[in-house]
């Protein structure tokens, strides 16, 4: 799992806010930490109380995309991502490739991530020599 400890100093240190994270863990430990997420937001969605008509929407549609999610977890489909043209690279890319750009502080956080590839390159070399094996 990729932890800010794991990074260079320079990433460390350029991280401006808690809500911006340089890398994505794209190894089994990473996805496995993203489907527990998952399944314990569905666990907490399911003790909400629906107070409006709006909140059922809301709910419904979260729930909706939380089990799609889920279920594509279970599948094993996330060691998929080591496929070409749609696959974690081009998501690698994307990530820093859509990031905004307008003043100093966006440009720091571009900075940070693409400091933080070859971490996330490094998290996604175990999936890819895992899937793999399976044949």
């Amino acid at each position: 799992m990729i932890t800010s400890g794991s990074l260079p100093r320079s990433t460390r240190s350029a991280r401006r806010s808690a809500d911006f994270a340089a890398a994505t863990d794209c190894s089994p430990d990473g996805h496995a930490a993203r489907a527990e997420l998952i399944r314990c937001t569905l666990a907490e969605l399911a003790g909400l109380r629906v107070t409006s008509e709006a909140d059922r929407h809301a709910a419904g549609h979260l729930w909706e995309r939380l089990e799609a999610e889920s279920a594509w977890h279970a599948s094993g489909e996330p060691l998929r991502m080591v496929r070409g043209q749609f696959g974690l690279v081009n998501l690698i890319r994307d990530s820093v490739d859509l990031l905004p750009r307008g003043d100093d502080d966006q440009w720091r956080d571009v900075a940070v991530r693409l400091a933080a590839v070859p971490a996330m390159l490094a998290s996604w070399r175990h999936p890819s020599t895992s899937a793999a094996s399976p044949g």
